[in-house]
């Protein structure tokens, strides 16, 4: 059964797969400016290999750590991924806090339009739409 779990490296071959696959869509162009798109240019050449992947496995674990400055326009935040056995499925991001900009269209959890399977495990997970913003959805999620 599915499993959210802290990022760990032995998922990464399953994780460089889905890596790859997101690259090929164009994703982490020069204008990808999301976390995703950042991890692919910064960590995708090096996470090829178990230390490339452990640097970027710690810098994920540095975005949640209060003590760590997040880089400029960035707020804290916490990744998890959605894994089944060693497969891994999916990402989230839960951020400690918002600017006025991730107030309005990025929220702690928020997803894209056309992201149809984030949309059903929010949704699944008790999240309540509240509306759309710039092409994101956002919802309510109970943390309880």
């Amino acid at each position: 059964m599915p499993e959210l779990i802290e990022p760990i490296l032995a998922l990464a071959d399953s994780y460089r797969s889905a890596m790859a696959d997101f690259a090929a869509e164009g994703r982490g162009a020069g204008d990808d400016d999301s976390a995703l798109g950042r991890a692919l240019r910064e960590y995708g050449p090096r996470w090829h290999a178990a230390a490339g992947m452990a640097q970027y496995l710690a810098a994920l674990r540095s975005e949640g750590d209060p003590s760590v400055d997040p880089l400029a326009g960035w707020v804290h935040s916490t990744a998890y991924w959605w894994v089944e056995d060693d497969t891994f499925l999916g990402s989230l991001r839960i951020r400690h806090t918002l600017t006025p900009g991730l107030l309005q269209t990025g929220g702690h959890i928020a997803c894209d339009t056309g992201n149809v399977g984030s949309r059903k495990i929010i949704e699944h997970s008790g999240g309540r739409f509240e509306d759309e913003r710039a092409g994101k959805l956002r919802y309510w999620v109970p943390t309880g």
